[in-house]
């Protein structure tokens, strides 16, 4: 997560002298501290003290979380401190889970502590802030603390419909809690979610029983796209024997929904498990309804996910042309931030020259923040060639906090020299004294 905060003119009691003088309401990304630590541009007792003086507790909980890996284990107590004394509980609860896993044990048992407790105050975010805890929760407490919020999602009203939550506490449930939390999915009357709750259930029921009862359920949902997709995620899971044929019935079911959006990719999800003989001719039919995608928000047909879904299963001989037409209608959307992130989603998938046209669509978006945000997105997909290429793009950008913002997403791509100069050279970095 990338968040920012004023760096103010840096005088008074108090104050480290190292600072030296800042000009007034410069600012720095968030994930640019980690950065300015491990390449040792700025000493981790000036990141530090920037971050303990932030006054908004969200940029102190995002830069806690963005430097947490970066600290050595000398500095881990202070920035502890820090997490600790920030006054918004569900911050508070997310900052101190980022910092568990780089903690020694005394130290992961008292974050735990109080990142268990805000979680539990928290009223607004309080389901968000125990999705990012339960990893870490010794197994005692599991059932106690995830107990009344994955009530409360099954609980929910058909307007607060948060079934895709599930799938967020489910590898951190106990199994008899697990297998409750199944039990009530399979009998919801309400189609949709049962449908959305198998679905995000469907990867983590640990046992034959489950996955089987799980199948029954979605087999008895009436129809649309629901009944597709639960029996698309549940198909590979049935037990060997039976699979065959769920395959199949996954496969009509799929075949028969009528958006073509989610026919595409459901019938993408199927490809990998079906047999050899026949992913061909699903591979066409999920090709088909993914250039069938009409009603798009940008006004044209940018089938991103569709597309994005099926190209593992490209062959070597289309993959270029699926995936370049696929890009050139990201490419030609109006407005700038949309085009960015259609972009952005494809570039994971796009073999290496057409990174190369999707680095230049990138450079070419006029508002520096979009072109910012395009550059850190696509970097970790990016050549040592192509990188050069996006950190001169970067380097061109005149507004300091989006200079950075990209060379934050870049720069962890770089070889360590070239790093090193890449955040030195920042605009908004000012040397130590």
């Amino acid at each position: 997560m990338i968040s920012s905060y004023s760096v103010w003119d840096a005088t008074g009691d108090g104050v480290p002298a190292l600072l030296g003088k800042q000009r007034p309401a410069d600012v720095i990304p968030a994930g640019l501290l980690g950065l300015l630590v491990s390449t040792g541009v700025w000493s981790v007792r000036r990141v530090l003290w920037h971050v303990e003086r932030l006054p908004v507790p969200e940029d102190r909980g995002d830069a806690v979380a963005c430097l947490a890996p970066h600290l050595p284990a000398a500095h881990l107590g202070e920035v502890l401190a820090i997490a600790a004394a920030i006054t918004e509980p569900p911050v508070r609860a997310m900052a101190l889970a980022a910092l568990v896993p780089h903690l020694p044990d005394e130290q992961r048992t008292i974050a735990l502590r109080h990142a268990t407790a805000a979680a539990l105050t928290s009223r607004s975010s309080r389901i968000s802030a125990l999705t990012s805890l339960a990893p870490h929760l010794p197994e005692h407490q599991r059932d106690t603390v995830l107990r009344p919020d994955v009530t409360a999602i099954l609980d929910a009203s058909f307007g607060e419909n948060r079934m895709f939550m599930l799938g967020d506490f489910a590898p951190h449930l106990p199994a008899d809690l697990l297998a409750e939390v199944s039990a009530k999915a399979c009998a919801f009357t309400d189609e949709d979610r049962r449908g959305k709750a198998l679905v995000a259930l469907a990867p983590h029921l640990p046992t034959a029983a489950l996955i089987s009862q799980a199948w029954a359920a979605a087999e008895a949902i009436t129809g649309g796209s629901g009944r597709a997709k639960a029996m698309a995620a549940l198909a590979p899971r049935v037990s060997a024997e039976r699979r065959p044929s769920t395959l199949q019935q996954a496969l009509a079911a799929a075949g028969a929904v009528i958006e073509p959006h989610a026919r595409a990719e459901t019938l993408a999800g199927l490809i990998a498990h079906l047999p050899d003989d026949q992913r061909a001719a699903v591979l066409e039919q999920a090709l088909t309804a993914a250039a069938a995608i009409t009603d798009h928000l940008y006004g044209n047909a940018v089938p991103v996910d569709a597309i994005a879904a099926l190209a593992p299963h490209l062959p070597a001989g289309r993959r270029s042309a699926v995936l370049g037409r696929t890009l050139r209608a990201a490419g030609a959307i109006g407005r700038e931030n949309w085009r960015m992130f259609e972009l952005s989603r494809l570039a994971p998938h796009l073999p290496p020259e057409l990174r190369t046209e999707a680095l230049a669509m990138m450079a070419g978006i006029g508002r520096e923040q979009w072109r910012a945000a395009g550059l850190a997105f696509i970097g970790p997909h990016l050549s040592a060639g192509q990188l050069t290429e996006a950190v001169a793009v970067a380097d061109a950008i005149q507004d300091a906090y989006w200079q950075a913002h990209a060379i934050a997403g870049l720069a962890w791509h770089l070889p360590p020299a070239e790093r090193t100069r890449a955040v030195a050279a920042l605009t908004i970095v000012t040397p130590e004294r």
